[in-house]
C-alpha cells in the first residue's frame, strides 16, 4: 500500500493541526500528485466557500479517486 504523508490541514489554511497520510492501493507518487493538484483546483475555485467547507471539498474529491485519510 502506498503511503504519502502531508499534514491536512497546511494544505489549505497554512497551519498543521494534525499530521495524516493519504492512502491508496497501488498508488504512485506520480498518481498522488495528479489527484492532489486536480482536487486542489476544485478546491480553490470555490471562491466564497469557507476554510472548512473547503477541506470538506478537497477531501471529499480525494476520496472520489480513491484516496483515503488516516492521521496518525
Amino acid at each position: 500500500m502506498k503511503k504519502l504523508v502531508l499534514i491536512c490541514a497546511i494544505t489549505l489554511t497554512g497551519c498543521a493541526s494534525k499530521e495524516a497520510v493519504w492512502e491508496q492501493a497501488g498508488a504512485s507518487d506520480k498518481q498522488f500528485g495528479m489527484d492532489r493538484g486536480q482536487c486542489m483546483a476544485q478546491t480553490e475555485s470555490t471562491v466564497f466557500a469557507s476554510v472548512p467547507q473547503k477541506m470538506r471539498i478537497y477531501t471529499a474529491c480525494m476520496n472520489g479517486k480513491g484516496w483515503q485519510l488516516v492521521e496518525k
